[in-house]
């Protein structure tokens, strides 16, 4: 799942007149990013504004959503603010989207990514300066929704007090054990409609399994370790028919205890969905609000 973020009146990019805007005022480059003790990199797509004051610094959002790659994430960004944005392609080689049961065979590839999407966020953070000269050091914000929130958290639990300037979940969860076992038991009950009780049994189990085979991933546990005084946001969705509210409520519960500045909203309304444009729009807003609030926009 991808995440919009606006200004006050967002929109997202829906015809042509709108992309011809965004690629007049805006620019785009692609740069390698090389991971500290991996002979792996990722390629980060950062936009800028095309006029610049000499020596201005901008605030940089750093987005992560789901299983979109980085061009389409960085497409739901509107161009009302004046802003540095950045993403990378999850490193994930097999199949989309997922479907059972071929996207078990790809179980290495989701290993792989489950270990080094954290390692290439906190590397991003840590380097987008030397990336983007015109990255403001002091705004550095980190965006997880969905998907991107578990990622998102074990990113910033990693990273020195002082480097993060705000992380924001949109959507997020925590206990990764749980949600991967409600999608699996789901997937199997679309591929055995016949024998619900067989597909439950059979998600359960791969589920668990699955999660051990990951690297048994706690973004829970993480969330504890989170620096001290980072300002946190997170929005939930208030009727959340994808992730069990288990999963969340861990979340919730852990970032609570956590020593950060911590605000938690709920949104109205199902998990976030691409195609949702009014639910996308009230999401967005309700982020830059909050960055607005924190002084981490420029006006």
């Amino acid at each position: 799942m991808g995440l919009a973020l606006g200004a006050s009146a967002p929109s997202l990019p829906v015809s042509g007149a709108e992309k011809g805007s965004f690629e007049q005022r805006f620019e785009q480059r692609e740069v390698e990013l090389r991971l500290p003790g991996e002979r792996r990199s990722v390629w980060v797509q950062i936009r800028r504004p095309r006029l610049r004051r000499l020596g201005e610094k901008l605030p940089v959002v750093m987005v992560f959503g789901g299983f979109e790659n980085a061009a389409r994430v960085l497409d739901l960004f509107t161009v009302q603010k004046r802003w540095v944005l950045a993403s990378f392609d999850y490193p994930f080689r097999g199949r989309r989207p997922l479907r059972f049961p071929e996207s078990v065979l790809d179980i290495r590839e989701a290993r792989r990514m489950v270990r080094l999407t954290p390692i290439a966020m906190r590397a991003l953070v840590q380097s987008i300066s030397e990336l983007e000269p015109s990255a403001d050091p002091a705004r550095r914000i980190l965006v997880g929704a969905s998907l991107g929130g578990p990622f998102a958290v074990q990113a910033a639990s990693q990273l020195p007090s002082g480097e993060l300037s705000a992380l924001v979940l949109v959507h997020a969860f925590g206990d990764v054990r749980v949600a991967a076992t409600a999608s699996l038991e789901a997937l199997c009950q679309r591929a055995f409609p016949a024998s619900p009780a067989f597909a439950s049994w059979l998600g359960k189990g791969l589920g668990q399994g699955i999660w051990r085979v990951l690297g048994s991933p706690d973004p829970v546990r993480d969330a504890y370790l989170l620096p001290e005084g980072l300002r946190v946001y997170f929005l939930r969705a208030g009727e959340d028919s994808r992730i069990p509210a288990l999963a969340v409520d861990r979340l919730e519960e852990a970032l609570r205890n956590a020593p950060i500045r911590l605000n938690i909203e709920r949104q109205a309304g199902d998990h976030l969905r691409p195609g949702d444009r009014a639910q996308l729009q009230e999401a967005l807003k309700a982020v830059d609000d909050w960055l607005s609030k924190q002084r981490l926009l420029d006006s």
